[in-house]
């Protein structure tokens, strides 16, 4: 079983990450119209589903050339939703929960899907929300401990009771 992973920042209806296929990246977003995102989970990759030259909504402009495709994808879990699939961002108003690709980004996985033999396509899509970055998180700096009941300073309390 091979694997491709969405991890992405989840913001209400819409989602923004990387898909990511072995040792590459493509950045990828999902929603916002309709039911929003595409929910976390486990989805099937109908790879045998596959349609090459679509409608137009599954078309993205990359300079004087288009580049469309549709790769339907399963939910394991039951979202009363259906229809989803990765596929060229046509920047068309609604983006109904798909995974969609930049132009730049949808040529290169294509590229990639097409250069690899049907067995060894990823037939499963983990989608995954992105973890906080610890780097942008704000450290607080250490303050001393007081010890309730101990003095401040003991050499200036003994020297006070001398």
């Amino acid at each position: 079983m091979i694997v491709i992973q969405y991890v992405a920042r989840f913001d209400g209806p819409k989602s923004e990450g990387l898909l990511r296929w072995g040792s590459e990246s493509f950045s990828a977003s999902s929603g916002p119209d309709g039911a929003g995102t595409i929910p976390v989970g486990d989805y099937d990759i109908e790879i045998d589903g596959v349609v090459e030259n679509p409608a137009d909504e599954y078309c993205a402009k990359d300079g004087n050339k288009r580049i469309c495709f549709f790769i339907p994808v399963e939910p394991h879990a039951q979202f009363n939703r259906d229809g989803f699939g990765i596929h060229p961002n046509a920047n068309a108003p609604e983006l109904f929960g798909c995974l969609v690709l930049a132009a730049g980004a949808a040529r290169s996985f294509w590229k990639k899907w097409k250069s690899t033999t049907k067995g060894n396509l990823p037939t499963v899509l983990k989608v995954k929300a992105r973890e906080t970055n610890s780097a942008t998180t704000v450290k607080r700096q250490k303050q001393p401990t007081k010890r309730a009941g101990a003095p401040p300073n003991r050499k200036a309390s003994r020297a006070r009771r001398s």
